[in-house]
């Protein structure tokens, strides 16, 4: 008896639901383990997407319709890439062994905001100084693409001097990288993957980190690889003993700089 065309439809629609089910499961499983490494609640999330604490909860018990630009998106949010979704290799984010100390950074480096620079504001004291080779010149400017950005001498606040230090560099107040920040963000969207993380000294903390801009009307991505050293108030035992995590200064250098056309994926 000839076998009815209709059955192999049908089956494949069967394979296909279970296909998706699983993934949903699965995706929805790999979500959980990273809120809990991040620390973050499902309603927590469920704010930072524009989504309901049902579609969440939906979406972590594996029970919603899978929208994969949606879990990408989650997953960048608790600092992780989107491969990691569906890779087999647990849910680990570079650790300092210091669970203050990790949770502040992933919070700095998992933000997809505006101007790239909002959570870092969390953290920082009122001296707090943000300093790199962009603010060596004796009329101080920053250029990115085709738009200079001044910044006036009262502003800038010296870090290093060629007398004292063997080398001049200037430094900036949270407030004005931020605006400088947001000066060239709008239509964009921040993203940042760190590499590597490691304590040094006493009190200062080097991540080495991927980073990138998307322009939302055009796909273009501006990727660089830079070295942040942040110096912290509190030593590293104290903040182990409970103290708290915040920063007084970051020093940071560009690595490299490309620019390639993003696919259509996020």
């Amino acid at each position: 008896m000839a076998k009815d065309k209709s059955d192999d439809v049908e089956a494949s629609v069967g394979n296909n639901a279970k296909n998706r089910n699983y993934y949903s499961r699965r995706i929805g499983v790999r979500l959980a383990q990273a809120l809990a490494r991040r620390g973050w609640t499902q309603s927590r999330l469920a704010k930072k997407l524009g989504v309901t604490d049902n579609t969440m909860s939906r979406i972590i018990s594996g029970q919603e319709r899978l929208n994969m630009n949606l879990c990408c998106q989650a997953i960048e949010l608790l600092g992780f890439t989107p491969e990691s979704l569906l890779s087999d290799d647990p849910i680990m984010p570079a650790s300092t062994g210091i669970a203050a100390i990790d949770r502040g950074i992933l919070d700095i480096y998992g933000e997809l905001t505006q101007s790239g620079v909002e959570t870092l504001g969390q953290y920082i004291t009122t001296d707090y100084i943000c300093c790199s080779q962009h603010y060596v010149d004796a009329v101080p400017t920053r250029s990115i693409h085709d738009d200079i950005i001044a910044i006036s001498s009262a502003e800038l606040v010296s870090v290093y001097t060629l007398k004292e230090h063997g080398r001049h560099l200037n430094g900036i107040s949270y407030d004005t990288e931020r605006r400088m920040n947001l000066k060239n963000s709008y239509g964009t969207t921040f993203f940042r993957y760190i590499q590597s993380l490691f304590l040094l000294d006493d009190n200062k903390v080097v991540v080495a980190s991927n980073n990138g801009k998307k322009d939302t009307s055009n796909n273009i991505i501006e990727k660089n690889s830079i070295i942040e050293v942040y110096q912290l108030v509190n030593d590293f035992q104290s903040i182990s003993r409970g103290a708290q995590f915040s920063i007084n200064g970051k020093t940071w250098f560009k690595v490299r700089g490309d620019f390639q056309v993003a696919d259509n994926n996020p």
